[in-house]
């Protein structure tokens, strides 16, 4: 099933694909790839498309033209087997969603698409939990109570771990890039789109989201032990 925002006509026999900037933005980010991130400039010459493309080069000169429909076919070949490699995203976000602060975009409206206007991102986020909270730390159990208020509650039914649960939920942020707009100091310019990722998903490169563990009262006098037993010479600046 094809994108809406790889979406494309091909009711002339000698057009080449349009990119959107949705798309540009998907396809240049290593985030929102299944594989290695393409150059800008394979959108407008992909590779494998010989020099006589260019009827300015030398082989044009030499061999002649490429032929229209040759040229159609590598340039659609190559649009087709690339946003197959793209993470979609869910929507197009006017905000990163740990923000609070929403940005001034260009007059060009942005793409809508997929599950805009819907909740289902925030839902996820908070299945994913936060990467600030942390579990109750091992042999403290018995203080949970004490704690409730610190540690995220329990959003699931059934038997399986809290913990796998949100890593798979995590796991699954980490395929849906966030598509975030860049602020624009003219009017008239056309949208450009920066690419992210939750702050609680994780990838390949990033196995585990960062994450603040717990202190309670009991586990103050300890640190402040520790630093007073460190030589204000040795203590990091």
């Amino acid at each position: 099933m094809r994108p809406h925002f790889a979406s494309y006509s091909r009711k002339h026999s000698t057009c080449s694909p349009a990119y959107s900037p949705e798309l540009v933005a998907l396809l240049t980010s290593g985030i929102s790839r299944t594989t290695k991130p393409l150059q800008r400039h394979h959108l407008t010459s992909p590779p494998g498309l010989p020099g006589r493309a260019n009827s300015d080069s030398d082989d044009a000169v030499l061999l002649g033209p490429l032929s229209n429909r040759r040229e159609y076919n590598i340039r659609w070949r190559f649009f087709k087997n690339e946003w197959k490699k793209v993470y979609p995203p869910l929507h197009v976000s006017t905000q990163h969603p740990t923000s609070s602060i929403s940005m001034d975009i260009s007059s060009d409206p942005p793409l809508k698409f997929g599950f805009q206007d819907t909740a289902i991102l925030q839902e996820l986020l908070a299945l994913a939990g936060s990467p600030s909270a942390s579990p109750d730390p091992p042999g403290k159990q018995r203080r949970s109570q004490r704690i409730h208020n610190t540690t995220d509650a329990n959003p699931f039914d059934g038997s399986l771990p809290l913990r796998w649960l949100r890593r798979r939920y995590q796991a699954l942020l980490g395929r849906l890039p966030l598509l975030i707009p860049r602020p624009s100091s003219r009017d008239n310019s056309k949208r450009t789109y920066d690419v992210q990722l939750a702050d609680n998903a994780i990838t390949a490169s990033r196995p585990h989201p960062p994450r603040l563990r717990y202190v309670d009262v009991d586990d103050l006098p300890w640190i402040s032990d520790v630093d007073l037993t460190i030589p204000s010479g040795k203590r990091r600046k």
